[in-house]
């Protein structure tokens, strides 16, 4: 998959991945690019939207720490890609 292609998916991730309505799309974006990201990545990601996921049984809805954990750990996902680490 091209780099382009990654970024933008990740960025749709990040947008919709706040919202109780639109995570469920931000969780299948991810399930189709998760394969294309380097497995440190992919693992932190996954981590920090079942944070805010609110179908998940450990669901804090203001937890900000959790929320800022996923914006880096997309940001970082990528810079990874931009740096061509992948």
């Amino acid at each position: 998959m091209k780099k382009k292609y990654l970024i933008e998916s990740l960025e749709f991730i990040l947008n919709k991945g706040f919202c109780a309505r639109t995570i469920h799309r931000a969780w299948m974006e991810f399930h189709k690019i998760k394969e294309y990201l380097p497995e440190e990545d992919s693992k932190l990601i996954y981590k920090w939207m079942l944070e805010l996921d609110p179908d998940y049984p450990d669901y804090r809805p203001n937890y900000d720490y959790g929320r800022e954990q996923f914006v880096f750990s997309v940001k970082q996902a990528m810079q990874h890609i931009s740096e061509a680490k992948i």
